[in-house]
Order: C-alpha cells, then sequence, then structure tokens
C-alpha cells in the first residue's frame, strides 16, 4: 500500500475551514432595447404613424443594477468529511427585460416607466454540498484490518447530500385592458395566503386603473400608468435535495 502523506505542516488528523465574504455589484448602461413604436399612448391615445400598425424601435438606452451580499464557506477534514455552504443575499433592477421579451409598459416616450425588479430578482438562494466517506474498510477506523474480499464489500463507501433552497423569480401583472399594455394599480400590501386550491397572491390587492376613449380612431386607452412597478410580485420559493450513496472498489494494490 502506498502511505498518505499529509500537506506540509498538518498533522494527521488535520482540518481546514475557509469562510469567504464578499460584496458584488455591477453597472449595466447602454443595453440595447426594444419597443413597440405604435402603440397608442397613456392620456391621449396618439400613435406615432396612422399608416402603419405595429412595429419596434430599437434604442441603446437601456439601464441595469446588481448589488449582492454573498458568503461561502468550506469545511474539510481528512477523517472523511468534505462540506461546503453558499448564501446569497441580492436585488437586481433594469428598465428592460431584453430584446423581444413580453413585458408591460415598454415606452419609448419613457423609459424608466419600466425599471422595476429584473426578470431573473432572486433575492436569497442557499446552496450545500456535503460528501462524507464512510469508515468502513482496511486503513479505516472500522474493520480497518479485514481481508480483501470482505474489504470489497464493506469498504469503499461514500454518502452525498446537496441540497438548493431560493426564493422565486419576481414577475410581471398586466391589466385587463392592454392597449397598450399597463401594469394594474396597486391599492393594497401584496399579500401571498399561498393556497395550492386558491391563489397563490391576493389578487384584491390590485385593480385595473381607469379608462378613457382615445382621441385617436377611438382607441381605448389607460389614463395614466398602473402604480404597480414591473416584476413586482414573486413566486413560490424552490427547494430541492438530492442524496445518493456511492461505492469505489478498492484497488488490488
Amino acid at each position: 500500500m502506498v502511505p498518505r502523506v499529509e500537506p506540509a505542516g498538518r498533522a494527521s488528523g488535520w482540518l481546514e475551514n475557509v469562510v469567504n465574504v464578499a460584496y458584488v455589484g455591477t453597472r449595466g448602461s447602454r443595453l440595447s432595447s426594444y419597443y413597440p413604436y405604435n402603440l397608442n399612448q397613456f392620456v391621449t391615445g396618439n400613435r406615432t404613424s396612422q399608416d402603419w400598425e405595429a412595429f419596434n424601435y430599437n434604442n441603446y438606452d437601456g439601464v441595469s443594477n446588481y448589488d449582492a451580499l454573498q458568503l461561502h464557506a468550506e469545511h474539510r477534514a481528512t477523517n472523511g468529511l468534505v462540506a461546503t455552504f453558499s448564501y446569497a443575499w441580492s436585488h437586481t433592477l433594469d428598465d428592460s427585460p431584453g430584446a423581444f421579451q413580453g413585458q408591460t409598459a415598454a415606452l419609448y416616450y419613457d423609459p424608466m416607466a419600466g425599471y422595476g425588479n429584473s426578470s431573473q430578482d432572486i433575492h436569497q438562494i442557499f446552496s450545500s454540498s456535503i460528501l462524507y466517506k464512510l469508515p468502513f474498510g482496511r486503513g479505516q477506523h472500522f474493520a480497518g484490518a479485514v481481508s480483501r474480499p470482505v474489504d470489497w464489500i464493506v469498504g469503499g463507501w461514500q454518502t452525498n447530500l446537496t441540497a438548493i433552497v431560493s426564493d422565486w423569480l419576481a414577475f410581471d401583472l398586466s391589466a385587463m385592458n392592454a392597449s397598450p399594455g399597463n401594469r394594474p394599480d396597486l391599492i393594497a400590501p401584496i399579500k401571498y395566503p399561498k393556497s395550492i386550491s386558491g391563489f397563490w397572491f391576493d389578487p384584491a390587492s390590485f385593480a385595473n386603473p381607469p379608462i378613457v376613449t382615445g382621441s385617436v380612431s377611438n382607441a381605448a386607452t389607460f389614463t395614466r400608468l398602473g402604480t404597480l412597478g414591473r416584476n413586482q410580485v414573486f413566486g413560490p420559493g424552490y427547494k430541492v435535495v438530492n442524496w445518493s450513496v456511492q461505492k469505489e472498489h478498492p484497488s488490488d494494490g
């Protein structure tokens, strides 16, 4: 058997713990944004062109912001235990979901009307991975002197556990009248009954903004933007845990 050599400066049975704390922030500007250019504008109902129907307008005026507190910890020991833990508390905002992605109130004449939570905004996420080599078999704490055939049965086992727990993505709400697409008014704090058979969020927190008849082609338009910001509602959380047992057959050396 090849003897195990410990890293320099470490005695047998060493363990190592590492903790990292970091702040991560990014800022984006001049991002490519696409707007419906011939929409009926709020209040007046006016359109850019009466000779065309729908066409898109591309401008490089988009902005984005991301801020996060990131924590990472590792534990390693010669007893066969390796564990990692990561946690991020973050917030990301922008004024456009990207090219040809659906959103409400994409206004070429007021780009910041769409500024709000990004479509990929997840406030909290935790992940962990734990690996433990079971102390059975030749050279281990238990059954360390068994024969090679017995070692093939009892040795070389390890168990693995991985877990991810996170908030869910933010999503947009659209009022019933979509000329142009508008968000509803927020009339009460957003509540989450989280009912499986009913509503995930309470619809009584929202109301359709008042409407008037537009001045062009009698197009029905909203008198103003809804007061609810973009992507202000969050879906259910995400939880996944995986557990496995593996066996490595020992060599004949």
